[in-house]
């Protein structure tokens, strides 16, 4: 596997490749995805999974908080 660094947007859930990138991509390839995010974007994250997460949390799952 190769790895290849970039700095990038992600906007509206998509993760631009820079144009100098494209040209290696000449069909469609898999590829393994890590994203490191910025400290002051990653309490925004938590945020978000910790919401997402007690959605889906029922009093029935009380029994497992002791």
């Amino acid at each position: 596997m190769q790895a290849i660094e970039f700095n990038t947007l992600i906007e509206n859930n998509t993760i631009k490749i820079p144009e100098n990138l494209n040209l290696k991509f000449h069909k469609s390839i898999e590829v393994k995805v890590i994203l490191l995010i910025k400290e002051n974007e990653e309490k925004d994250y938590n945020e978000f999974v910790k919401e997402e997460f007690f959605k889906g949390y029922s009093e029935i799952d009380s029994i497992y908080d002791e």
